[in-house]
Parts: C-alpha cells; structure tokens; sequence
C-alpha cells in the first residue's frame, strides 16, 4: 500500500539524494523502521542502499541483470546468480 509519494515535477527519475530527502519527510510522519520498500530498477544507488539499511528499513529492488553482482553476493543471503534461478524457476 503506498503510504508516500511526491510530485517532482520533472521529467526521469529521481536521484538519490531526492529519494532520500522524500523518505526522511516520510519517515517524520510514519514509523518506518522494519517495514519493507519494494521499488523497481531505477531505484538503485549504493547510497541509496546504504541509507535505506541504514534507516532500518527492508527493501526489494529489481535490479537491470550486469549491475551490483558483488553486493549482493556480499549481502549475506542467496548469491545473485541464485536468485536469478530461484526468478526463473517461478517463471
């Protein structure tokens, strides 16, 4: 359910620091930490992830397939190539 957005009246996506800046607005208004932010592959950015990580929130972002192999891998979970399988096989 989405429970924020903003106009940014321009064309394209944001950048990271406009993503941040919106989720620091909301977090102010809403109690945030451990919930889930499910956002798709224009959403990236390592200060984004960090921030996001940083803020106690979870996060679900489709990645384009040649980007972040090594952070996800490093991540602590499944490896990217394992969750690139486990995408297919429910395909």
């Amino acid at each position: 359910i989405p429970v924020w957005w903003e106009d940014l009246c321009k064309a394209g996506h944001s950048s990271q620091e406009e993503r941040m800046g919106m989720l620091r607005r909301a977090m102010k208004q809403y109690q945030m930490a451990g919930m889930v932010l499910l956002a798709d592959r224009e959403y990236v950015g390592e200060e984004w992830f960090k921030y996001l990580s940083d803020s106690g929130l979870y996060f679900v972002i489709r990645l384009k397939e040649g980007i972040y192999h090594r952070e996800v891998d490093a991540g602590g979970g499944r490896t990217w190539q394992q969750l690139k399988e486990l995408a297919a096989r429910k395909a």
